[in-house]
């Protein structure tokens, strides 16, 4: 099993989701350490909607309102 990392940042007027849409990365970048374990796979699309969706529940978002609370 692979672990992936959901990064949720609040702001006063607006918060930001980071998904992930990898497992590792290609790109060896040196100061990362994702790219230390190299590139695995691409995430399914229900892998990276499963956590937009556990995030919205995590943080207790309600149903769409018209807002985009999120982007």
């Amino acid at each position: 099993d692979q672990d992936v990392e959901t990064v949720y940042i609040p702001e006063e007027d607006r918060a930001t989701l980071c998904v992930s849409s990898q497992v590792g990365c290609a790109l060896e970048c040196k100061f990362c350490s994702t790219a230390q374990q190299g590139f695995n796979r691409n995430l399914k699309v229900s892998e990276i909607i499963g956590q937009v969706w556990r995030a919205a529940r995590e943080i207790g978002l309600q149903k769409e309102t018209g807002r985009r609370p999120i982007t």
